[in-house]
């Protein structure tokens, strides 16, 4: 169901520039037409996930601004300098049920969103800048690490990377290291962002949670 999801948004968002047609400028139109294609065409028998799709893009004025669409608690971040300028907010019906895609099992009630459900911003004023850094993630991630750790491991290899491209490979692979060893608690159990969230919900949890990992950054650059 992921895959499908994002494989139907990538073609759509390509043909936005290849066909010029509106229908698919914005990123909540693109995730909302890639779910409506895995029903007409029925090209997943069951499933259900998370979303988030972000885009940049030059306006008239010259500057860079930033489209989401983000729905549940998958999400991203923008870091300025070493400090969060944008983070997003997670969707849930109540712990640990995001908000979710879905396609039901015959015979089965699971917990089902629409796409324009989304959390989304598509207005004018999300701007981001030149050596801005916007990493998206699933919840493998921000069940695992605090936003302080995020940015941590950046600025380290921002400081010990020679160019941005390393910076990106190296933080991408730190973070998935560090997330999957405090998700199984190795070496051994610390206070995690899900840990907290239980506490918060007077639900008996400690340390990480094992769950699927994705991360991917982008660092903003001159085209």
């Amino acid at each position: 169901m992921a895959w499908q999801l994002m494989e139907n948004s990538r073609d759509n968002f390509i043909s936005s520039f290849e066909t010029g047609d509106t229908l698919y400028k914005s990123p909540r139109d693109i995730l909302c037409m890639a779910f409506h294609t895995i029903h007409a065409q029925q090209q997943v028998v069951c499933g259900g996930t998370t979303a988030c799709l972000v885009s940049v893009y030059k306006n008239e004025d010259g500057g860079l601004y930033l489209q989401y669409a983000n729905l549940g608690d998958s999400g991203f971040m923008v870091v300025r300098d070493g400090e969060v300028v944008f983070r997003t907010i997670d969707q849930t019906h109540y712990f640990n049920a995001p908000y979710q895609l879905a396609i039901p099992p015959k015979g089965r009630t699971v917990i089902m969103n629409k796409p324009n459900e989304a959390s989304h911003f598509e207005e004018q004023h999300l701007q981001v800048r030149e050596g801005d850094y916007i990493i998206l993630a699933t919840d493998g991630l921000w069940d695992n690490l605090f936003d302080e750790d995020v940015v941590d491991a950046l600025v380290l290899n921002c400081r010990n990377c020679t160019n941005k491209a390393d910076i990106v490979e190296k933080t991408t692979r730190d973070l998935l290291v560090k997330t999957s060893a405090v998700s199984r608690n190795m070496p051994k159990a610390v206070m995690t962002p899900f840990q907290r969230y239980a506490m918060d919900n007077r639900k008996n949890w400690t340390g990480g949670k094992v769950d699927d990992i994705s991360i991917m950054i982008g660092c903003i650059i001159s085209a």
